[in-house]
């Protein structure tokens, strides 16, 4: 997920990411902090944010679906 982390829009669903990700064993869910790596998400055009995003083999997939703790732990299972 791409976020910027003082964005007060952007807290609950950092919330529930972080949640889902320590609930994953095998999986992974990343989080970057597009106020701090502004140089990252320009060069990958995340513009709006949070941006969540799925990568396997060096592509990737916008994610637009529910935004819950389930949500997140299918879409890193994929």
């Amino acid at each position: 997920m791409f976020c910027m982390a003082d964005d007060h829009r952007n807290r609950f669903i950092l919330r529930l990411f972080n949640e889902a990700a320590g609930q994953l064993k095998d999986e992974k869910l990343e989080m970057l902090d597009c106020y701090d790596w502004t140089d990252v998400c320009k060069k990958l055009n995340v513009n709006s944010f949070p941006t969540i995003r799925s990568y396997k083999k060096g592509k990737h997939l916008d994610y637009k679906g529910p935004q819950s703790i389930n949500s997140f732990k299918r879409l890193a299972a994929l």
